[in-house]
């Protein structure tokens, strides 16, 4: 019966039978205006980047990245919908179609490009480890992390970089959710986190007295390592669009800027 239903299975996929994820068809500007809106997936755990804060007692998303989708949003002339999911999630999303481009802090990776098309670089950070104060002090150099309960969260440029620089790392936890994973720091399940130095720094001042970034050990994004916004494959219109807006927004200065006026606005979060 087994041996059966294995060549029934062979067989089924030899002739497409069974069924695969949707493949989203290239979106157009025309289409993006003709329905009057522009879906933006995210994942809002990355302060000051995108995060979600009650404002006037409504749950609410906001952040330097949110700042960017409505940029988009607003030179097409159509509204921003916001839809956040797991950031391991966002690339299928795109590719399905669910959304119709992700912003979530998400860099480039040979992997992604494979699945999805990338903008022009509108950040670009460096990593830093965020943990409790007695390890921070043990800490000189990435030879001193490797033996560390390690978390990262799943799916990021971060996760990539820390199997590159630390391949000696035995204990890796992989959380989706960035908030969870500080929650694992502070209930000792884990000894530290790689974040990018800005998120590292506003989680360390949220938990002031309890966490710090270890300065000096730092694992820099590497060439292709910027973040980015992606969209569905063949979608390059839409991406000429948004690589337009990027364009303005970085050389005027103002990405920065919203970056630095969120940063005051970042509250606790659990």
């Amino acid at each position: 019966m087994k041996k059966w239903l294995k060549i029934a299975l062979a067989g089924a996929v030899a002739l497409g039978l069974i069924a695969q994820p949707a493949t989203a068809e290239a979106l157009t500007v025309q289409e993006v205006q003709d329905k009057g809106e522009i879906v933006l997936g995210t994942s809002a755990d990355f302060p000051p980047f995108e995060w979600v804060k009650m404002v006037d007692g409504q749950e609410t998303t906001l952040g330097a990245d949110i700042e960017l989708a409505q940029a988009i949003a607003d030179e097409l002339g159509v509204e921003l919908v916001i839809r956040n999911s797991s950031f391991d999630s966002l690339i299928t999303q795109v590719q399905t179609g669910k959304v119709d481009m992700v912003i979530a802090g998400m860099s480039y990776t040979p992997e992604r490009a494979e699945q999805a098309l990338f903008s022009d670089v509108y950040f670009t950070g460096t990593n830093y480890f965020l943990t409790n104060h007695d390890i921070a002090a043990t800490i000189q150099s990435l030879d001193d992390v490797h033996n560390l309960r390690l978390g990262v969260q799943r799916g990021s440029i971060q996760e990539a970089l820390l199997k590159e620089h630390v391949p000696e790392a035995t204990d890796l936890t992989m959380i989706p959710d960035n908030g969870d994973l500080v929650q694992s720091l502070l209930t000792n399940r884990i000894d530290a986190i790689l974040f990018d130095h800005i998120v590292a720094t506003q989680f360390a001042a949220q938990h002031e007295g309890k966490l710090q970034i270890v300065e000096g050990v730092e694992v820099p994004n590497g060439d292709d390592g910027g973040m980015s916004i992606v969209v569905s494959n063949d979608s390059q219109e839409l991406l000429d669009v948004i690589n337009k807006v990027i364009g303005e927004l970085t050389e005027s200065g103002q990405y920065e800027a919203w970056i630095e006026e969120y940063i005051p606005q970042i509250d606790q979060i659990s």
